[in-house]
């Protein structure tokens, strides 16, 4: 229609998008985190069966790279991924995290209730009568469990906030120690982050890192080098680039 962008000019779009998620992984990381998606679920239709998309946010559980680190973590509710119901990759880097304490539930007005129903022994009675301290011990303990609720948080849950998500390459490129298992067809990035990958993308990503360190380090080293047109340069943009097309 009239006025609507080309598809050269929305292909320019979602490259430079990549680059800069390529640039913010490559700032963010470590800080990394890995979307489980729900198990995909068919609907029938007339063409046959249809993959139906994932509608609510809530199915979708993250936990950060490094177990080590920490298991589950959960979106800030003021970011802009916490409704997401759909992701560009299960990879995403984010820029803080923090624990925030979860109450005890209140007890329902049937807990409460029954709680305060329960005998309660009175001091004077059970010296008077020593043959009721037992019972009163019995009847009064649970009375003590379920009628008053801690005020101390039973649990925590870890938020993180400003999320983006990556792509592998980025990772890949920009993360940490990269180690090829051809047997496995994985790479692994810092014994922690495992792709799916033949072996020989992982020794092209490692050798592409190499020559990118040689580079930076020549640029130091010759500030007025012109960077601009070079192969290296071209090859990295374009493996980023052509990771966001296919997404």
């Amino acid at each position: 229609g009239g006025g609507g962008a080309t598809h050269s000019e929305r292909l320019r779009a979602v490259h430079k998008a990549a680059l800069v998620r390529a640039i913010v992984c490559a700032g963010l990381y470590p800080n990394v985190i890995h979307a489980k998606l729900p198990d995909a679920r068919y609907v029938e239709t007339a063409a046959g069966a249809v993959e139906s998309e994932n509608d609510d946010a809530k199915k979708i559980k993250y936990y950060l790279a490094d177990r080590t680190a920490g298991g589950r973590v959960f979106m800030q509710p003021s970011c802009v991924l916490f409704s997401a119901t759909k992701l560009e990759s299960a990879w995403l880097v984010f820029h803080s995290k923090h624990e925030q304490a979860q109450p005890q539930p209140l007890l329902n007005p049937q807990q409460q209730a029954a709680s305060s129903s329960l005998p309660r022994s009175s001091g004077n009675n059970n010296n008077n009568n020593p043959n009721t301290n037992n019972t009163a011990a019995a009847t009064e303990a649970p009375s003590l469990s379920t009628a008053t609720p801690s005020t101390t948080p039973s649990s925590s849950k870890t938020f993180v906030r400003d999320v983006c998500a990556v792509s592998p390459f980025a990772l890949l490129l920009f993360g940490g120690d990269v180690t090829v298992h051809a047997e496995e067809a994985t790479v692994v990035v810092d014994e922690c982050i495992r792709l799916a990958a033949p072996a020989r993308v992982g020794v092209l990503v490692k050798q592409l890192r190499n020559e990118l360190q040689r580079l930076l380090h020549d640029k130091l080293k010759r500030p007025e080098l012109e960077l601009s047109g070079s192969p290296i340069l071209d090859a990295i943009v374009q493996l980023l680039t052509t990771d966001a097309s296919d997404a």
